[in-house]
């Protein structure tokens, strides 16, 4: 839930990638 936030504040290019997977999972 919280995680899709933090996505959109990470930069793509530096790893919001991986925060994004993590995100949907969560």
């Amino acid at each position: 839930a919280g995680g899709m936030r933090i996505a959109f504040v990470r930069p793509k290019s530096t790893g919001g990638v991986l925060v994004e997977l993590a995100s949907k999972g969560d």
